[in-house]
């Protein structure tokens, strides 16, 4: 089906999205970037620019979803190369009612790197944690690099959230600490695509390093300045964040788990005000060539 000329008023909704054989159905948004790096020249003397090109493109999909388990899939350390089709996808909105039976817009890669960028997850916050998840896309050299199609919809069980998780415990030195108010996991994997000849587009890229970062905010002031004295230490034992599985029992192991060994620690920033506790921001980098490591089957003592 052709698509709809400007002059056409469209609404759409996010709808899971696909990447070969994974299916993600617990998306709760997506942003696709296209990544346009232009050329733009002006002759000296003129005040108005004289031409403009692409010098590249470097397509990404943008995705929150909520069930932290498709870190099973989705590698925290080596994300997952997929050679296959994928597709952000929107379901079209009919007048007078829910959603049309046609007319669905659908963004189609046929090959790119899917890796976790963050997880967040605070205190008393009316959403589940939720996970980011990055797409870049790479030409395979036969099929066109980016569709934009209006399609049918592919899904097997349509959008469905089966699995939340909430914000749990974290402990330092294996010693639970007091009053954590928020985790965040930054995954820091640095992906780059790589282009050559004149290509627009990259045909391969890599992980040129790995940086994980987990931060969280305690109401726990004065023992993590007796901890880091104002600087940046190394400690001697681990940070493990823990997230809980919805509905499910602390000892059954289906909640997540995510272990940066030995790391270094300091405090970033101390905020206080008159109508709250201070939180100050405490920073865990890895080190020693350690990686993040994630449990997708962890229990929580």
């Amino acid at each position: 089906m052709p698509l709809g000329g400007v002059g056409t008023l469209e609404r759409y909704s996010a709808y899971p999205a696909v990447f070969d054989a994974l299916e993600i159905p617990d998306i709760i948004d997506t942003d696709t970037q296209f990544g346009i790096n232009e050329i733009e020249e002006m002759a000296a003397g003129n005040l108005d620019l004289d031409e403009a090109a692409v010098a590249n493109l470097e397509p990404a999909f943008m995705l929150n979803c909520l069930n932290l388990a498709h870190l099973a899939t989705i590698s925290p350390t080596v994300g997952l190369h997929v050679d296959g089709q994928s597709l952000i996808q929107h379901q079209r909105r009919a007048d007078g009612g829910t959603w049309s039976g046609s007319g669905h817009l659908l963004i189609k890669a046929m090959q790119g790197f899917l890796c976790p960028v963050s997880i967040e997850a605070s205190q008393d916050s009316n959403q589940a944690a939720r996970m980011n998840l990055k797409f870049w896309v790479e030409d395979n050299g036969t099929d066109l690099f980016l569709e934009i199609l209006t399609d049918t919809l592919t899904s097997e069980d349509g959008p469905l959230i089966s699995t939340m998780f909430r914000l749990a415990k974290t402990t330092v030195n294996g010693i639970s600490v007091g009053g954590n108010q928020s985790t965040k996991i930054d995954f820091g994997i640095d992906y780059r695509v790589t282009r050559a000849n004149g290509e627009l587009v990259g045909r391969v890229g890599g992980i040129y390093n790995r940086r994980p970062v987990i931060t969280i905010e305690p109401k726990n002031l004065q023992g993590f300045l007796a901890i880091t004295g104002g600087s940046m230490v190394r400690l001697a034992g681990n940070v493990v964040c823990y997230f809980k599985k919805e509905g499910v029992a602390n000892n059954v192991a289906e909640h997540i788990s995510v272990t940066l060994t030995q790391p270094t620690g300091r405090i970033g920033n101390i905020a206080a005000n008159a109508n709250d506790d201070p939180r100050p921001a405490v920073i865990f980098r890895a080190t020693r060539r350690s990686t993040i490591a994630v449990s997708t089957t962890a229990t929580i003592a």
